[in-house]
């Protein structure tokens, strides 16, 4: 569990970098209305990609952290770390269904236009950031 930690601490902190806080939102047309949307969460796709990132991270880092502590052996910290690993399980279960049912209302909920809206004839109109299931799948 100590390693998993580490390596999706990591992983997650560089796609919280790359998608969360180095984005121009003055490079999307939602900019013009901050205070109602962010480009993060302006699709049911991206809001439970959002949630996903954020449990993850707040899960993960103390984990690694408690992990690397208990090498010190004091009993509390390694009591501490196992009960910890053990209320993950529930966290990890809450996260995976809030965010498969938020990912499951998106898919009849989100529209190809919430991402690129139309300029003239064709669908380059950014309006947010491109949070689609895969590439190529079109989504309705």
């Amino acid at each position: 569990m100590g390693v998993n930690s580490v390596i999706q601490s990591l992983y997650f902190a560089q796609t919280y970098y790359a998608n969360y806080w180095m984005t121009a939102t003055k490079d999307f047309a939602i900019e013009a209305d901050k205070a109602k949307y962010d480009q993060n969460n302006y699709t049911m796709q991206a809001l439970g990609e959002t949630i996903n990132t954020l449990t993850i991270l707040v899960q993960h880092i103390p984990t690694a952290i408690v992990w690397m502590l208990t090498m010190t052996g004091v009993d509390e910290i390694i009591w501490f770390w196992i009960k910890w690993c053990g209320w993950m399980q529930y966290i990890t279960a809450l996260r995976m269904w809030s965010v498969h049912l938020i990912k499951l209302i998106g898919f009849w909920h989100d529209s190809v236009t919430d991402v690129n809206s139309y300029s003239g004839l064709q669908k380059t109109y950014a309006v947010s950031k491109d949070h689609s299931v895969g590439k190529g799948v079109v989504m309705k």
